[in-house]
């Protein structure tokens, strides 16, 4: 059973990306720490919330906490998820290759400084994020 532990990004779609980021600055207190050309990162009582306009981001994504980011995305595989990766143009698709064969890991963790990411596609359509950090 995979290990969730907590909250840590709910992803956003904000297609006008000004307009979501005045609105969610009213009703959290103006919470925004960074703002780049595609998303605004915005957090509250240690969540961060994230308005991405990429056509990636066409539905909310919760990202969940896990200590063990390369066990947990194969135990999300034996589950029947599918794991997604963005494309060039933005958009999410899936993943048909699971594993790299020239260094055995998981070719669907996203690397960013401090931070591992993946995102899944459910058996009902919906999608997850897990991440860790390190």
């Amino acid at each position: 059973m995979l290990n969730l532990k907590n909250i840590r990004t709910i992803v956003y779609p904000a297609p006008d990306l000004k307009a979501s980021t005045g609105a969610w600055s009213k009703i959290l207190g103006d919470p925004v720490y960074k703002n780049k050309d595609f998303v605004t990162f915005l957090n509250e009582d240690g969540i961060d919330i994230r308005l991405n306009r990429l056509p990636w981001a066409d539905c909310p994504i919760t990202f969940w906490e896990v200590d063990d980011i390369n066990a947990s995305y194969d135990e999300m595989l034996q589950s029947g998820a599918i794991a997604m990766s963005e494309t060039q143009d933005g958009k999410l698709e899936e993943i048909t290759k699971q594993f790299n064969n020239d260094t055995d890991a998981n070719v669907g963790i996203i690397n960013k400084p401090g931070r591992k990411l993946a995102i899944f596609k459910l058996t009902d359509e919906s999608l997850i994020g897990l991440l860790q950090d390190s």
